[in-house]
């Protein structure tokens, strides 16, 4: 079996997801694969370097050795940036979450048209049902579209 050098890539952007720390990583991120000889179209188009990022590694030869590096922070990041800029309640900044004491749990509510006590009487909220996947008409998204933000 063949040596692997495995280096992790390490940012503190990585743990706050904001589009302009997706942007920064992601710019980051083609820098040092460009400094290492990958070949990445020099389209100004951050989708090669998102391909890249959505593996969580990236593998390459280096004078007889195979070396990685490994992206899974970066690839966290996107999932994290994903799930809350997307559709669905669970990305809504009316969202609101309530903790039942006496069934130990976590109840999830609209907070722009129900109150925590719809959580309680019967144990799940309509609206949140109803909505959960494609959000309302009412939805204000927590961060904007990731394709927006690698646009700009």
């Amino acid at each position: 079996m063949p040596l692997v050098n495995i280096s992790v890539y390490k940012d503190p952007r990585t743990e706050d997801v904001s589009p302009e720390n997706v942007r920064a990583v992601l710019s980051d991120i083609e820098q040092r694969l460009v400094g290492i000889g990958a070949d990445l179209s020099a389209n100004g188009s951050f989708q090669e370097v998102l391909g890249v990022v959505n593996s969580g590694k990236y593998e390459y030869e280096e004078g007889g050795f195979t070396k990685e590096i490994d992206l899974s922070s970066a690839k966290r990041m996107l999932e994290k940036y994903r799930r809350e800029s997307g559709q669905g309640c669970f990305s809504c900044l009316s969202l609101r979450a309530d903790y039942d004491d006496g069934v130990g749990e976590t109840n999830h509510y609209c907070g722009k048209f129900e109150t925590p006590r719809v959580a309680y009487e019967g144990g799940k909220s309509p609206l949140l049902k109803n909505y959960k996947e494609k959000g309302c008409e009412h939805q204000v998204p927590r961060l904007p579209p990731l394709e927006e933000v690698l646009t700009d």
